[in-house]
């Protein structure tokens, strides 16, 4: 089973209703769920590593003060996200160190959507983060079986030898927490 394969298409609403609602929990969710995501596309659209950490930290407070003004109706949340990171990320650039640090290129690649290459690394890297976030619900064990399987793409096989269990009992653990990240994300969009 594929990383892609494991998630829903949408972005769960009760997490979003309970971020928007003030809801800690659902907030700290929203934001170690999507903030490896933001980073990886402030990296894609060519910020240096510091550049993209602040960057992305800024685009989730951003979102997370505008997640009101976000409708379905008009969009998928990824792509809603997609815009405050690209406005994110232009206005990072506007504020100095656009001539020096950053590639003649990067206007044209805030203007494109986020290449195919980046797409098929995202649910993994959404994956990791709903697992991190589901690690209270696991077993240390489990969680380190689970995350070698789904977010290091290692064998089963391989995991099995190294943890001196069965392989089915690795194909146990993998499908109960794909359960757990499945109800967690419920409609994840990607």
């Amino acid at each position: 089973m594929s990383v892609p394969d494991l998630l829903p298409d949408s972005t769960s609403p009760s997490l979003l209703l309970g971020t928007i609602q003030g809801s800690p929990i659902a907030t700290e969710q929203l934001y170690r769920i999507y903030y490896p995501l933001c980073f990886a596309w402030c990296r894609q659209l060519g910020l240096q590593e510091c550049d993209a950490l602040d960057t992305a930290q800024m685009v989730l407070l951003r979102v997370i003060d505008r997640l009101g003004e976000f409708s379905r109706k008009k969009g998928r949340f990824r792509n809603w996200l997609w815009t405050i990171n690209k406005n994110a990320v232009f206005d990072c650039c506007r504020q100095g160190k656009w001539e020096k640090e950053y590639p003649h290129d990067i206007l044209d690649r805030l203007h494109a959507a986020p290449d195919e290459s980046t797409r098929s690394t995202l649910p993994r890297i959404i994956a990791t983060q709903v697992l991190e976030v589901l690690k209270e619900e696991l077993t240390e064990r489990t969680f380190r079986i689970v995350k070698a399987t789904i977010c290091d793409g290692r064998l089963p096989a391989d995991v099995a030898a190294e943890f001196g269990v069965s392989v089915g009992s690795v194909y146990t653990a993998q499908c109960r927490a794909l359960k757990k990240v499945r109800l967690a994300l419920k409609d994840l969009e990607f």
